[in-house]
């Protein structure tokens, strides 16, 4: 299970073939074959050739020979492994939605009143309550038949389809490893990996085969990569340089483990803690990809990995995402690392198996222009989509931890802790009366929690109710006029006003990305937070004194901070409006 450097020999393959070699000369000839330069190679020597045979004399013969290496044939152990561990952690995402009588399903997509929209998804409407239950159902079975390689291409077309369209539901489920899972879903539905150990591969005997093309390979190990660096260059923040919103999570999360634990023995709760995940966190990020990918740094990069995964598992809520991005690290092994292992556990003999390199000397096919060219728009989508929000600060002062614009599909992860008082009033147009509109009883579970951080949101869920007031109600004649009152406070920083009250939500395209004319921009910092900056600390080493210093008061503070806050409803201020009262002269509200 050597690891070589990035597609290079690794010393165990080297020394595999000097005892091929020496055992072969006493034998006949070894079968030889042309290579795609005209020499001649024995398999073992075709099979790890680098995609640079020799050194090509320009860069633009670089960049020939790179894009016919591209379509050089790998092994396919990797892939197969890959596509089985995938099936089975999308088998048990959709067991989740099962358990406990489908407790997470109905309270997703059957109770809640209201569903908000993606941009361009605003179709999606969720099916009745036993409609849902039997797609899930279905979603399963289509998880099971890709792990199986079974129906392989319709399984996992209809898989992507089916999670999507439940992806595309609901904006307040919004997480960023479920885009990630939905863009190795895209791969999946057109990368081989149904040619061996699957049950297309047993009854096709035609499309069987050991190997794949490398850009498959290539392709899947860049996405993981990329997410990597992108998470660490968001992390690259003026709060999360402070260790916010770590200071408060880790040790609010580290007094709620049993004592017993192992971790409640560590000192979470600690100044030192939380700075050590928070720029750990930076360079684990910016390295791991590029450390997985050569020998000399492998094994270290994977032990990271593991730790890194594992420790986010605990101390957060995230889901399936360690799962998802442990099963990814296995692409890094070298191709053929699943029957090295099983050789290493004596339960079947390794054998090499050939594969070839393309022909460096003979142009691309129009086939294989093609599928260059759907390869750099992929890359260059992943690469230029999640820095959008860079291009909106240019055109306002927007900060994309504050008022969302731009904060999806960017690989923003963990970044921000922002807690919201939200009030809300219908207005009617003609008589300037108001009436109050009880925010948090037309949300269900979560929703409330995820909707007032996110102004796209709020605006939605605006809209809806002066819909719902029009045409359920006869408090009004016409579309009332709504304004709210959002008052948040990002990762720690003093409570700020975030929309504008004066504005009539019900005019707002929520839809119209940047929101400079309705949102209000991000205060400063005060100096009292910047002080938590590393080089902005006192040089007296405190925190290298025992007993470290703790947070845990902070943790209290902010948490107490927040309660009191939302006690009550936020009122709404509106210069020459007036309650709406019942008969009996009591305010009303819905």
């Amino acid at each position: 299970m050597g690891k070589s450097s990035v597609r290079g020999r690794s010393k165990g393959d080297a020394k595999e073939d000097a005892a091929e070699k020496k055992k072969a000369r006493g034998k006949n000839e070894p079968e030889r074959e042309k290579a795609g330069d005209g020499r001649e190679h024995t398999h073992g020597e075709v099979e790890d050739l680098c995609v640079f045979s020799s050194p090509p004399a320009s860069l633009g013969e670089r960049v020939s020979v790179l894009t016919r290496g591209l379509f050089d044939e790998v092994p396919i152990d990797t892939l197969i492994t890959f596509r089985v561990l995938w099936g089975v952690i999308m088998m048990w995402e959709c067991y989740t939605y099962m358990r406990h009588d489908y407790n997470k399903l109905v309270g997703y997509y059957v109770i809640p009143h209201i569903h908000f929209d993606y941009w361009g998804f605003e179709w999606a409407e969720p099916m009745s309550e036993e409609h849902m239950k039997i797609f899930i159902w279905v979603l399963m079975a289509c998880a099971f038949c890709v792990a199986i390689g079974c129906c392989y291409r319709l399984a996992s077309v209809a898989f992507f389809v089916g999670f999507g369209w439940m992806y595309m539901l609901d904006a307040v489920l919004y997480l960023n490893h479920f885009y990630l899972i939905v863009i190795f879903l895209v791969i999946l539905i057109f990368v081989p990996a149904n040619r061996a150990w699957s049950v297309d591969a047993l009854v096709f005997p035609e499309i069987r085969s050991s190997t794949m093309p490398r850009y498959v390979l290539w392709l899947l190990l860049f996405e993981q990569v990329l997410v990597y660096l992108y998470a660490s260059v968001a992390k690259c923040n003026e709060d999360w340089l402070r260790a916010a919103p770590l200071r408060t999570w880790i040790p609010g999360r580290w007094t709620q483990l049993p004592l017993d634990s192992v971790w409640r023995a560590l000192p979470l709760h600690t100044e030192p803690a939380v700075y050590f995940f928070a720029y750990g966190g930076i360079v684990f990020d910016a390295i791991v990809g590029p450390m997985l990918l050569f020998s000399a740094t492998f094994y270290p990069a994977l032990l990271q990995c593991i730790f890194f995964h594992c420790a986010n598992k605990l101390l957060f809520s995230i889901g399936i995402f360690p799962q998802v991005m442990i099963a990814c690290t296995t692409l890094f092994f070298e191709p053929d690392w699943p029957r090295r292992t099983l050789h290493f556990l004596g339960l079947r003999p390794y054998r090499r198996r050939p594969h070839r390199r393309r022909p460096r000397n003979t142009p691309l096919t129009y086939t294989e222009l093609l599928i260059v060219l759907l390869l750099l728009l992929f890359v260059a989508h992943q690469v230029l989509f999640p820095l959008r929000h860079y291009a909106y600060r240019l055109r306002s002062p927007s900060n994309v931890a504050w008022d969302d614009v731009g904060h999806r599909w960017s690989w923003r992860m963990k970044l921000r802790g922002k807690h919201c008082a939200i009030g809300m009033v219908a207005r009617d147009r003609d008589t300037n009366e108001t009436i109050a509109i009880d925010v948090r009883s037309h949300l269900y579970g979560k929703q409330f929690r995820k909707m007032t951080p996110r102004p796209d949101l709020v605006v939605q869920f605006a809209q809806h109710m002066a819909h719902r007031l029009h045409t359920e109600t006869s408090l009004f004649d016409e579309l009332p006029a709504i304004h709210v009152n959002l008052t948040c406070s990002l990762n720690g920083r003093p409570w700020q006003p975030m929309i504008v009250p004066k504005h009539d939500l019900t005019q707002i395209d929520w839809r119209q990305e940047p929101y400079s004319d309705w949102v209000e921009p991000l205060w400063p910092m005060p100096k009292e937070l910047q002080e938590q900056w590393p080089w902005r600390w006192p040089w007296t080493f405190r925190w290298l004194q025992w007993p470290w210093p703790s947070v845990l008061e902070e943790t209290n503070e902010e948490g107490r901070l927040i309660e009191e806050y939302r006690r009550g409803t936020v009122p709404v201020h509106m210069a020459g409006t007036r309650p709406m009262r019942d008969g009996n002269g009591r305010r009303l509200h819905v």
